[in-house]
């Protein structure tokens, strides 16, 4: 098995194509069709930005922005999506699908610097013959211990 990567499979005349088909998602009459949703989590995100800093009002507040970040976006993708959300800003962390997302996406990067340097390649590609079964492992560990009301989007 020889791991292709997905990001330097794409050429210019399937960039354009992908673009092409989605753009309709990005107008602004279907934009401003989800601007109640979007807004819902705007405020969701700045009001629990905005507890945390209050929380410990008599000491510097040390927040991770990008994980807050993460959270907003992949509520808003989840909701407008699946019509469910994460439910990472309410409970300020990451749903178990989020952070195999995040975690997959520190790892596409990492593997497209070492496609460059095809000896390299020997390690990541035995690694994704063992990565089906550890995930299927942590998603079940994760499901059984689950504090999120919904059923899992996974």
């Amino acid at each position: 098995m020889r791991l292709i990567l997905i990001c330097k499979v794409c050429n210019d005349a399937g960039h354009t194509r992908m673009r092409e088909l989605s753009s309709h998602a990005f107008s602004d009459s279907a934009l401003r069709n989800q601007q109640e949703i979007l807004n819902k989590y705007f405020k969701l995100f700045v009001s629990r930005l905005k507890s945390r800093i209050d929380a410990d009002a008599s000491h510097a507040v040390v927040i991770d922005m990008s994980k807050w970040y993460n959270f907003l976006t992949l509520d808003m993708i989840g909701d407008l999506c699946f019509d469910a959300s994460f439910g990472a800003l309410e409970y300020g962390k990451y749903h178990i699908c989020m952070a195999n997302l995040v975690g997959g996406i520190k790892y596409a990067r990492s593997l497209s610097i070492a496609s460059s340097y095809e000896p390299f390649m020997t390690i990541p590609n035995m690694i994704v013959m063992l990565v089906p079964s550890i995930a299927r492992l942590e998603l079940r560990l994760s499901l059984q211990s689950s504090v999120l009301a919904r059923p899992s989007l996974c």
